[in-house]
């Protein structure tokens, strides 16, 4: 649950589950977490040296996990054009599980460089805390996002160990030298490294869930905290009988949050457009697999069918979270509207008038690599567009 402190939702807290297994991954590092050394370190000197070299090794351990999981990427890489022969039943899997990596390896990458960069995620929580304080000395309930995005986070892990699960089980079923799902999976290394593949497999699918849940978290909190600001100014609007002065107060801490929505989106546009593109290739392939019949073997159908479950769960759940953050961030303009303007100086008003083209702008929001911004509609677009595809494939099969 999302810690509050001294009336503010300590964001930084609440994530601390995330920083402990992703400083595990090799994902996040930060000293001031970390065991202090204080207590057997004897000087300044000292104590900064060690700091240093603890630092130095954890960097060399984020550049081994990185190098595992790209590795891992390339082996499917080269599997799909060394296997013979090439084009058989299970080409499409090896496509689907070279996208798997793939997204899974650029997911982390980005995490990582966000966690990284100086301006990245730690100005980010800077920025939110202030925002928190700001909003709880306004008469915004903090602790409403707590609770919420608990039963969030319960639901998408909920939701992750199930498909993660099912796709080892399909791994496991029928291991026989012969089965063709089997030498797709291991070439070219081969059976003598069974286990490294497995367990490549399983740190991938590990970082996947933590990096998307993280992201979803985050997107769900700065969801919520639009959401309380726009009741309270949508509040003001419905019971002022004149110009509410207060409201100039919600609307520059709306646009203070703006500001989060733009640093989050500088990384976030590479998670959501790699989402996009190879979860979409990925049930095209599907598809094209059920309608041409392709799926002939029990650990196929059931690994293809977990591959389909994942990838509409990666696109339904981002976009269903990125959408609901754009439409929180522009939930005020109706009420402003019929924001009256008696006993108002021209400032305030004039103040307020470019708050509400601020908003009519549509900007602000998750794009993907800033082509495509996430609303709505973006994920019935998305389906129209693989529909539309499996009618093409089933008429010319006719």
């Amino acid at each position: 649950m999302a810690t509050v402190i001294q009336n503010y939702c300590d964001l930084k807290v609440f994530l601390k589950p995330y920083f402990r297994v992703m400083a595990l991954l090799g994902i996040h590092y930060s000293p001031d977490e970390s065991t202090p050394v204080e207590t057997f370190a004897v000087g300044t000197s000292k104590r900064t040296k060690m700091l240093r070299w603890k630092k130095i090794a954890y960097k060399a351990y984020q550049l081994i996990v990185l190098l595992l999981i790209w590795l891992h990427v390339l082996r499917y890489t080269v599997c799909l054009f060394i296997a013979k022969p090439i084009i058989s039943k299970s080409s499409v899997y090896r496509l689907c599980v070279f996208c798997y990596c793939l997204h899974a390896s650029i997911t982390t990458t980005v995490i990582l460089w966000m966690f990284s960069k100086a301006d990245g995620f730690d100005t980010f929580i800077d920025q939110w805390n202030d925002v928190s304080k700001k909003a709880a000395s306004l008469g915004c309930k903090q602790e409403v996002i707590g609770k919420q995005v608990r039963r969030t986070t319960r639901v998408l892990l909920f939701a992750m160990v199930i498909v993660n699960c099912t796709g080892g089980v399909g791994f496991l079923i029928n291991t026989k030298d012969g089965n063709e799902l089997i030498k797709a999976t291991l070439a070219p290394f081969g059976y003598s490294l069974v286990g490294l593949t497995y367990g490549l497999y399983i740190l991938q699918s590990i970082l996947w869930a933590c990096s998307l849940s993280f992201f979803a978290v985050v997107t769900k909190c700065l969801s919520l905290q639009f959401k309380l600001v726009s009741q309270e100014i949508t509040g003001l609007v419905n019971t002022a009988s004149s110009f509410p002065g207060k409201i100039l107060q919600f609307t520059r801490l709306h646009l203070k949050m703006c500001d989060l929505v733009d640093l989050l989106n500088q990384y976030y546009k590479y998670i959501l457009a790699s989402t996009f593109l190879l979860n979409i290739i990925v049930l095209l392939c599907v598809g094209y697999s059920v309608i041409k019949s392709a799926l002939m073997n029990l650990s196929l159908i059931l690994m293809m069918a977990t591959i389909s479950v994942h990838g509409i769960y990666n696109l339904v759940s981002l976009s269903l979270l990125s959408a609901n953050l754009h439409e929180q961030v522009h939930k005020p303009l109706p009420s402003l509207y019929k924001l009256r303007g008696q006993n108002a100086n021209l400032e305030d008003v004039l103040e307020v008038n470019l708050f509400i083209a601020k908003l009519q702008e549509s900007s602000v929001g998750i794009t993907a690599m800033d082509i495509l911004l996430v609303k709505n509609g973006t994920l019935l677009t998305l389906f129209g567009v693989f529909l539309t595809y499996l009618f093409v494939v089933i008429q010319f099969s006719l």
